[in-house]
């Protein structure tokens, strides 16, 4: 007949070995490199698993001994000493227990092994008791089962029984006991296999555990150990790039990453292939482990981090008696380690102290810097005269890192000569924004223009100009272009007014253009809140005529089918919106123009977010929190400069221009301190007039000279 069962596992406990590992996995610490690095360390984890057919707690194949006699004089101590060899030799593992029946039959003499310690087996295996002559008295019972601690056994163990019946006792003599050792036995799950004729052996109480009593005989192990490793949150694991050994007993983890690596924890599973036939007609069939799949400890992986520098020191170059600082910025990889980083910066080499050092400059000048920071992220240092410098770099260390020391770029630290530079630093401000464009440029280089933002050029959502000078007061010259008037038909726009103005730029204080707009298209130049100069726009042609001029500072524009803006000399904090442009804001103390009327500006910004505030129109910004640059709603610009500012945007009357006639064909009138008529019967707008609040040099000024579009062109004045 052909077997009906193949080497597949079964459900069926056939006499299966029980699983347990005898090497456990043990957690590892490999060093770690960063994702994508190629040089982390490789570690190994060991897990073996043993196999075996009488596990703690169980007797399938080592049955214990249960031998109750109550003499055995018959027996020689040779032949009691012979028994147990033979027993011993094929049963090491069988744990013997003699109850010694009391009574008066007899002189109740039961030999026990003895005399066997040298060159013979053990006898620690063997345990005698003197129990009860019960005679089926229940009061007088023996525990047997208690004696020889059988409540450890698994439920299904073995026991193995034999009591005395060759005359001087019979079972009925402790059948109270024996029923009570029944019954313990079948309640704790037991299975007891009795001998059937206890006569046979005449009191030789061992015999019947060599020749009948001797329980199952253990399995040949036919079968085979299979290994998957798991990792805890995954699943299973198979062979990958980085991972290998998933099916053996050692799990290898190459390239260890941080901090993806760190803190994976793995276990093995075991499960038992028997790898043979199960079934009818089968011999020395091994079946499945009872307790497969079994599965080890859990071992973890440790990935020691990486210091990692992040953000890079950076070059200082600085005038004497400013504290400028330089950063490097670091971390460990895997921040689950904590911060323990220190930093220690050298300066030309040498460690560095907070406190000072001094140096020879290039002219034998001795020059004391300051050094503060030597050992944070952040050095700062300040020197009290130019001409020298020094190599600067940083050690970041960390004890918990495997790389522990990682050094920065080095980077120069120089002194100069404020003398040596001109310096200005430019924001241009976009409506609504939260951040200007930052331009640092050294007017020694050259002169710096700016132009009008119009559709045309890439400055076209720029409104204004915030320019300052950090470093010292610088002398300067404008040159101031208003812009010129648009033609129409065959009809010419006026040209731009020009003046040229020098003064100086106080360190660390605001300086605005504004009005290099489309709209606008002609420069308003303020200190702070102050209007300190500007130049008027060209009037736009007509149908019939060209546009007038715009005026240069003091010089009215000129006139055209419009009248052109006068030269109002000085102005108030009040003005007036040109006709051309209907304020949705109108203060109560300004106007609007109407009809073809230009308007007039006023002498200090009055903002929306600072009126507000109830700060007045000419007054500086004093409050540092509020010295950032700040759009008319009162949003910051967040990286515009900590400087002394005064300037409100938002609301400054710069739309002085008059309004044209359309049904006359006439042109637009032009932006200025004073603006432009609109022109009437086909005629061109008036020109703006300029202005000057006669705190900067006029150095010259002319009514027209302006062909393009608005602008300013910035320079230093040796």
């Amino acid at each position: 007949m052909k077997n009906s069962f193949t080497n597949k596992q079964t459900d069926l406990d056939l006499n299966g070995p029980y699983l347990s590992f005898g090497t456990q996995p043990q957690s590892v610490t490999g060093i770690g490199t960063t994702v994508g690095g190629t040089s982390g360390a490789t570690v190994t984890m060991t897990g073996i698993s043993t196999t075996g057919f009488n596990p703690t707690g169980t007797t399938r194949f080592n049955p214990p001994c249960i031998a109750v006699i109550d003499e055995n004089t018959g027996s020689s101590q040779f032949s009691v000493n012979q028994d147990w060899n033979n027993f011993y030799a094929a049963h090491p593992k069988r744990q013997f227990y003699l109850m010694d029946v009391g009574g008066s039959y007899g002189d109740q003499t039961v030999k026990t092994p003895t005399g066997i310690g040298t060159g013979a087996a053990p006898i620690t295996n063997f345990t005698k008791f003197d129990v009860n002559r019960d005679e089926g008295n229940a009061a007088n019972t023996s525990d047997w089962f208690d004696l020889a601690g059988l409540s450890t056994l698994s439920t299904g163990s073995l026991v193995s029984l034999w009591v005395d019946s060759s005359g001087s006792m019979t079972p009925s003599n402790v059948q109270a006991s024996l029923d009570l050792f029944l019954t313990n036995c079948s309640n704790a799950g037991l299975n007891v296999n009795q001998s059937s004729n206890p006569n046979a052996y005449f009191e030789e109480y061992i015999e019947p555990f060599i020749t009948e009593l001797v329980g199952d005989p253990p399995p040949e192990n036919k079968g085979t150990v299979d290994y998957r490793w798991y990792e805890e949150g995954v699943g299973a694991l198979s062979d990958s790039a980085t991972v290998t050994g998933t099916a053996s007993t050692t799990l290898t983890i190459s390239n260890l990453r941080t901090p993806t690596d760190n803190g994976r924890q793995f276990f093995l599973q075991a499960d038992y292939d028997p790898q043979i036939a199960v079934g009818i007609g089968s011999t020395g069939i091994t079946g499945n482990a009872p307790n497969e799949p079994f599965n080890s400890g859990i071992a973890t992986v440790t990935v020691t981090p990486l210091v990692q520098i992040t953000g890079q020191p950076s070059n200082i170059t600085v005038f004497p008696n400013i504290s400028i600082g330089t950063t490097v910025t670091a971390g460990l990889s895997d921040t689950s380690f904590g911060d323990d980083l220190q930093f220690q910066w050298a300066l030309d080499g040498t460690n560095a102290s907070d406190g000072t050092i001094t140096k020879e400059s290039s002219s034998g000048v001795t020059v004391t810097t300051t050094v503060s920071g030597a050992t944070l992220s952040t050095l700062t240092l300040s020197s009290d005269n130019p001409g020298i410098g020094y190599t600067a770099k940083c050690t970041v260390t960390s004890a918990t890192s495997s790389n522990s020391t990682v050094v920065s770029d080095e980077i120069d630290y120089t002194v100069n000569s404020v003398d040596d530079f001109s310096n200005v630093r430019i924001e241009s401000i976009s409506s609504g924004i939260s951040t200007a464009t930052i331009t640092a440029y050294d007017l020694n280089n050259g002169e710096y223009t700016f132009n009008a933002s119009t559709s045309s050029t890439t400055t076209n959502n720029v409104f204004l100009y915030s320019i300052y000078s950090p470093d010292k007061n610088l002398s300067v010259e404008m040159d101031l272009y208003g812009g010129k008037g648009d033609n129409t038909s065959a009809f010419s726009g006026g040209e731009g007014g020009y003046s040229r103005i020098r003064f100086t730029m106080n360190q660390n204080e605001e300086y605005i253009i504004a009005g290099l707009t489309e709209g606008i298209n002609t420069p308003f130049v303020y200190r702070k809140a102050q209007l300190i100069a500007c130049v008027g726009e060209g009037g736009e042609g007509g149908n019939g005529g060209d546009g007038g001029a715009g005026g240069g500072i003091g010089i009215s524009g000129g006139h055209a089918g419009g009248f052109g803006g006068s030269n109002v000399g000085a102005i108030t904090g009040d003005g007036t919106f040109g006709s051309s442009y209907v304020s949705p804001l109108v203060y109560p103390e300004d106007s609007q123009a109407t009809g073809r009327d230009g308007g007039q500006t006023i002498s200090c910004t009055k903002g929306v977010y600072f009126r507000q505030e109830g700060l007045g129109s000419c007054d500086d910004i004093t409050d540092p929190a509020l010295s950032h640059f700040r759009q008319s709603d009162g949003s910051e610009v967040t990286n515009s400069a900590l400087i002394t500012r005064g300037y409100k945007a938002g609301y400054n009357i710069i739309q002085t221009a008059g309004i044209e006639q359309p049904s006359n064909n006439g042109g637009k009138g032009g932006n200025g301190a004073k603006g432009g008529q609109g022109g009437t019967s086909n005629g061109g707008g008036g020109g703006g007039s300029g202005y000057s609040d006669g705190s900067v040099t006029v150095v010259s000024a002319t009514l027209g000279g302006s062909t393009g579009n608005g602008k300013v062109i910035l320079r230093v004045v040796s």
